[in-house]
Formats: structure tokens, sequence, C-alpha cells
């Protein structure tokens, strides 16, 4: 059975933690889903650091708060 959710690919931490803040507006507003969360499957988690993570929550949190 076929699903309906798009097929994501894992990233690695190192190449997600690379991108500029640009480059990560996109990548959450390409996974976002219904209801306005966005989704970020990573290969190795515990290999992003503490302050990217945060990053990303001031990001989203951002992008949440524009729309």
């Amino acid at each position: 059975m076929a699903s309906s959710e798009p097929e994501s690919c894992k990233m690695f931490a190192r190449d997600f933690v690379a991108f500029d803040d640009v480059e990560l507006d996109q990548y959450l507003d390409a996974h976002r889903l219904e209801g306005g969360a966005a989704t970020v499957d990573v290969e190795d988690p515990e290999n992003l650091p503490e302050s990217f993570i945060q990053r990303l929550r001031d990001r989203a949190q951002n992008m949440s708060g524009a729309a």
C-alpha cells in the first residue's frame, strides 16, 4: 500500500548544521506538516550540537510566528 507521506531522505547532522539561514528556512518549509509543525529527519541526531538545536527551534518559532 502506497503512503501519502512524502519520502524523506535522512541527512547527516554535519550536512544539516552546515545550512545557512536561507537553506534552513527552505528545508523547514519543505518539511512542514499540516498544522504548521516541521519535521527534521537526521541520520545521527546525537551529533547535532545543542547550539544548532536551539537555532533550529528559533528558526521554526520565527517561521510559525510569521504565518
